[in-house]
């Protein structure tokens, strides 16, 4: 996985688990105020450990597929070659 996709991963959960968690503490009856804190804190947990995790397995997978598969030359490299 890309370092963009795993950024766009990491903030739609972040986003999702703010909305959860807002609007759960508040119809649970929490004020605007302790919701929205508990919202943010939920992003920044489920955010960061997303994004960890996925930079790390990322990272992980990239430098596995280096070292097994010999480096491909770019496509159409040789086309003058073959006439």
């Amino acid at each position: 996985m890309s370092s963009t996709a795993v950024k766009k991963l990491a903030l739609s959960i972040a986003l999702l688990s703010f909305a959860i968690l807002f609007f759960g503490s508040w119809f649970h009856g929490a004020t605007a105020v302790t919701a929205f804190l508990r919202g943010v804190e939920a992003a920044l947990v489920f955010g960061l450990v997303f994004w960890c995790l996925g930079t790390l397995l990322g990272n992980e997978n990239e430098e596995h597929v280096s070292r097994d598969q010999p480096r491909q030359e770019q496509k159409g490299a040789h086309l003058d070659k073959t006439v």
